[in-house]
């Protein structure tokens, strides 16, 4: 009898042992789904003859494009839209994000709208503050239906439905290169203790740059289940105003991208998210050779492929955050307003005349956003000054208090290595080097002018220091450092997620 029980018993647990054997495997299959990319592109030149940065459009260099990344992994998934045009204003973004995720599933607030900001794209601010109020208005003409604003916003969507379509499997790899030569501190400390924003080649009052630059080419490429390369998105700080001129082009991403074609074939989609170059361009102003376009792109490109060797497979895991900062606008009176709309009749300031007249469009632009409308009738192109359309304010609570305004942030977790942060305006370089240092991913993509156009975001040292940065801004002091913070905070988290699943 007590064999028949020790050989029951012993049955038992070689019946349980073997359900454990069946049952692990199974729940870790469950909790570890395939990390699945897409990519996809779309065409958005407009027609020449349609307004761009420098007046009307003259030719078309190279065509411009919506650049979509679509990423997804079991029930989380995310979209990052990067587009070849200066700026992505709320009232743009907004519809293009409900676009897509009305026809993919993914969630508003993880599809993130980034400019590349080239500066030889479209000017359709006009088109677009038409658009949104005859929208609002139920009365969208023929005109504007089948305009450049509609296609801008159903083909930037059709990237990402394209993106979506395309989803599969992947294999995701990090690499990080560096290239000091191509981009350069423009604002400097002059002899007379002021600082200037580009203030001339070989300028002998100009002493030194007031910051640093950030030399880092951080790319995430995507092979195939076969191993071969799909797509990569590349990253660096750098202006996007090189060109020059009327004709449409993308600036040194172009090239860039035609390099990684080379390397990895025609059907490889390059696509190119801006770093916070607020303060930064091509101009060497201690002299050297000035830079061509091609000449940035091409040393792009070759500082990634002489590190392809370095590139480290990542055990790819996707989340995605989203966080509004809702910081201070800065103020103006009355009598700034007053001025702001005649600033050419002179009396309130004693600066440059290209400062006056950014200081007047940001003036205007201002007090737009506290009536929740287009830029108001102001001086001559008033419609190029790139504040946001349509964004509203917040007004204050209390006598006394200040406007706010919201602007959003993004953090999509890559892997427990890698992770890409979107945020709108053209940031200062020392933000985006600060968010890098704080936070938890050993490598973090930084993009800038993304979901919103708030024109310049500087540090507070920035704003100390003045000139046209500073007068170009909308946020008060402390906004980008506030939403380097938010971002952080998302980091944080969306690491502990991974490691907590360890």
């Amino acid at each position: 009898m007590w064999c028949l029980q020790n050989r029951k018993r012993r049955v038992t647990q070689i019946v349980l042992l073997c359900a454990l054997f069946v049952i692990v495997p199974a729940v870790v299959h469950a909790a570890s789904p395939p990390f699945e990319a897409g990519l996809g592109v779309r065409d958005i030149t407009p027609e020449v003859g349609y307004p761009c940065y420098r007046g009307e459009s003259t030719g078309v260099t190279y065509s411009l494009y919506a650049k979509a990344l679509v990423l997804r992994q079991g029930d989380e998934s995310a979209a990052l839209i990067l587009c070849d045009i200066i700026g992505a204003p709320r009232a743009l973004s907004a519809r293009i994000r409900k676009q897509v995720s009305t026809e993919t599933g993914i969630p508003f607030e993880h599809v993130s709208v980034a400019a590349t900001h080239t500066h030889t794209g479209p000017d359709y601010f006009e088109e677009l503050r038409q658009y949104a109020d005859a929208e609002a208005a139920g009365d969208l003409t023929e005109e504007l239906e089948q305009g450049y604003v509609a296609r801008l916003i159903e083909q930037a969507a059709g990237a990402a439905l394209d993106a979506h379509n395309a989803l599969a499997p992947v294999h995701v790899d990090t690499l990080s290169a560096e290239e000091d030569g191509v981009s350069f501190n423009r604002r400097f400390l002059l002899t007379d203790g002021r600082v200037r924003m580009n203030p001339g080649r070989n300028n002998p009052d100009a002493v030194r740059p007031t910051g640093p630059i950030d030399p880092e080419v951080l790319t995430v490429l995507f092979r195939g289940a076969d191993g071969q390369p799909l797509g990569g998105l590349a990253n660096f700080a750098n202006h996007l105003d090189t060109v020059g001129g009327t004709e449409f082009h993308p600036d040194y991403p172009h090239y860039l991208a035609q390099s990684l074609r080379e390397e990895f074939g025609e059907a490889f989609i390059s696509i190119f998210g801006t770093g916070p170059c607020g303060n930064l361009n091509h101009v060497d102003v201690k002299g050297g050779e000035r830079l061509t376009t091609r000449d940035i792109g091409e040393t792009l490109g070759a500082a990634i492929r002489a590190n392809l060797d370095n590139r480290s497979e990542q055990d790819a895991t996707l989340g995605a955050m989203s966080r509004t900062v809702f910081w201070p606008m800065q103020d103006f009176t009355e009598d700034e307003l007053a001025w702001a709309r005649d600033y050419q009749a002179g009396g309130l300031y004693a600066e440059r005349a290209f400062l006056q007249r950014r200081r007047a469009l940001k003036i205007l632009s201002l007090n737009a956003a506290r009536k929740n409308k287009g830029i108001e009738p102001g001086p001559t192109g008033a419609s190029r000054a790139f504040h946001d359309i349509h964004q509203p304010a917040i007004p204050p609570g209390a006598s006394g208090e200040p406007w706010i305004l919201p602007v959003e942030v993004h953090a999509f977790r890559i892997s427990a290595d890698t992770a890409i942060v979107t945020m709108p305006g053209e940031l200062f370089v020392e933000l985006g080097l600060d968010l890098k240092e704080r936070s938890p991913f050993r490598h973090t993509l930084v993009i800038e002018l993304a979901n919103a156009h708030i024109a310049y975001v500087p540090t507070e040292e920035g704003f100390r220091h003045g000139d046209y940065e500073a007068v170009n801004s909308r946020l008060a002091p402390g906004g980008g450092e506030a939403m380097v913070d938010a971002a952080v905070e998302m980091l944080n988290a969306l690491h502990k997620q991974v490691t907590a699943a360890r």
